[in-house]
């Protein structure tokens, strides 16, 4: 995300990666499904595809639960920015009023403004490393991905002449990995990590 976006830009830009690979994972689900379907439809050439094609199920699964945590910790940050820009907003009118008065409840209140900015600073500091700490195994279960989508393209080989169909799949399966590791790499750049 570049630095020049304002930090509501940011999250958005955030929370639409994270619809990405959540639409990618879903993908992921319905090619180990039907991967699934072809491997029983193949026999016994294809059962060690068909079992691969189950744990790339099973990795899609895993991927999207991950994600479901990083999206709960966006929509904080969506709060969280829409709360310090109100705040903001109001300190800016506080400290416009502050040349105009010189009543005590004044500095006050923008001491107590600033105070929340503070609070809303630190609370999304801590919100960006949780979902820094669930990036990082949404990775590893992604860098797992690619393993189970390497052996896939093994299986398909040892699948005789309906390899060819169960290659095409696996290069699918390899190719959607890819782009979720690349969308992975996105959001750790844009979180900070």
């Amino acid at each position: 995300m570049p630095a020049s976006q304002t930090p509501l830009r940011q999250v958005v830009g955030l929370r639409e990666e994270i619809k990405t690979i959540n639409s990618i994972a879903f993908q992921v689900n319905l090619l180990g499904l039907n991967a699934i379907l072809l491997a029983k439809q193949f026999g016994e050439v294809a059962r060690g595809f068909g079992v691969i094609s189950a744990e790339l199920r099973a990795f899609s699964k895993q991927l999207a639960s991950h994600m479901q945590a990083i999206a709960q910790h966006s929509v904080n940050l969506v709060s969280l920015e829409t709360q310090g820009l109100c705040v903001q907003k109001r300190h800016r009118l506080l400290c416009s009023a502050h040349g105009r008065s010189t009543s005590d409840w004044l500095i006050q209140a923008q001491q107590r403004q600033q105070g929340v900015l503070s609070n809303l600073q630190a609370e999304r500091e801590s919100t960006f490393k949780h979902m820094r700490e669930f990036l990082g195994e949404a990775y590893q279960t992604c860098l797992f991905g690619t393993v189970i989508a390497r052996s896939a393209r093994i299986e398909a080989a040892y699948a005789g002449n309906q390899g060819m169909v169960l290659t095409t799949t696996s290069l699918d399966f390899s190719s959607r990995v890819d782009q979720v590791l690349a969308s992975l790499d996105r959001l750790k750049q844009a979180t900070g990590g």
